[in-house]
């Protein structure tokens, strides 16, 4: 089973998006490294066990068995500000099979609506 995150499997998510979501506590400034994040599943990733809250066969797949590679380089600045920015419209980033993905999983539509006011049906 691929764990999920938010409801989508990590295995189908962008690698920064899922660097980003290990660095968050970081970016916050709730930690100086993401290891330091005493409820993140890090350290499952790191010790490279499954555990009864985290499966990291996903993670670990994503990351090519390199998973502490990925915590030892910081976000690149622009993605991490193309994420904060997207925090706002409600709406999931990613490839267009990524989006179609979540669509499915979800159940929801992943793009945006027209904006404005909705037309009234007579």
């Amino acid at each position: 089973m691929a764990r999920r995150i938010g409801g989508i499997a990590a295995s189908s998510m962008p690698g920064y998006v899922l660097q980003g979501i290990y660095f968050n506590p970081v970016l916050a400034g709730l930690a100086k490294k993401a290891q330091d994040w005493r409820l993140s599943s890090v350290h499952a990733n790191l010790a490279g066990k499954t555990d009864k809250y985290v499966n990291v066969e996903p993670v670990l797949n994503r990351s090519k068995g390199r998973f502490s590679d990925m915590l030892e380089t910081a976000p690149i600045t622009q993605q991490v500000v193309f994420l904060r920015a997207s925090e706002t419209i409600g709406r999931p980033l990613g490839s267009e099979a990524f989006l179609n993905h979540i669509a499915e999983v979800s159940g929801r539509e992943t793009r945006p609506a027209r904006r404005g006011r909705k037309a009234h049906v007579k």
